[in-house]
């Protein structure tokens, strides 16, 4: 008697887990892209813009995944979407003595992670606006500064080092909140991003000059998307 009850429940919970992962399959999906796309970036000194700070131009170039859950309602839907990118930022200092300009570009590897909803429903496009956050790790870039900058963070005139190195002090993590509104046609995703990190970028064992003191990465843009799968 034991034992058919055993094999009674074993058979309902398979026919439960059938039941609930058949439901799942139907209400998830997931889909691959490749992105790529321009923006600026620029520094911001504890949330504001830094006086004499020129934006650059920022490139990325990446993989997306994107995980919806479907409701029972067709018209409204929730999408995990997560993105690996190498993203190019930085800033142009104008300084306020013989009109000298420091320039400085990074590239990072980055990882944003974001939620999405869908706010309208089309049928030959969605929209989607949602956020997340992002990390970071710095590849590699370059620092210098003109031949009237005599000298910066005891950098000589023509040399170009990158700014993680250990005379430079930038730190090579970054992380912060990113948001993004996006259309999703059936092959083509068209985004706008805007990311703000929070860590200051230099750490304290290396002094920057004034303009480089409690500095963040802000970085906006539009990026073009298309769906392999």
């Amino acid at each position: 008697m034991i034992k058919q009850i055993f094999l009674l429940r074993l058979l309902w919970f398979c026919m439960l887990f059938q039941v609930c992962d058949k439901s799942f399959c139907q209400t998830t999906e997931n889909r691959f892209l490749v992105r790529g796309g321009v923006g600026i970036s620029s520094f911001s000194h504890d949330g504001s813009q830094i006086d004499m700070t020129q934006k650059r131009l920022s490139l990325l170039l990446g993989g997306c995944w994107q995980h919806y859950f479907k409701p029972t309602s067709h018209q409204k839907h929730w999408m995990l979407q997560t993105t690996v990118q190498a993203v190019s930022k930085g800033a142009i200092n104008d300084g306020d003595i013989m009109d000298e300009k420091v320039y400085l570009r990074t590239v990072y590897l980055e990882l944003p992670i974001t939620i999405m909803y869908r706010i309208c429903h089309k049928n030959t496009y969605d929209i989607y606006l949602g956020g997340g956050g992002f990390v970071a790790y710095g590849l590699g870039g370059k620092i210098h500064a003109e031949k009237n900058a005599h000298w910066f963070l005891g950098i000589p005139v023509g040399e170009q080092p990158s700014p993680f190195e250990r005379s430079c002090g930038m730190r090579r993590w970054d992380a912060g909140i990113c948001i993004e509104a996006n259309i999703t046609t059936r092959r083509w995703l068209i985004s706008a991003n805007y990311s703000f990190g929070l860590p200051y970028l230099w750490n304290d064992s290396v002094k920057p000059s004034s303009w480089l003191e409690h500095v963040q990465n802000v970085t906006g843009g539009i990026s073009f998307g298309y769906f392999l799968k």
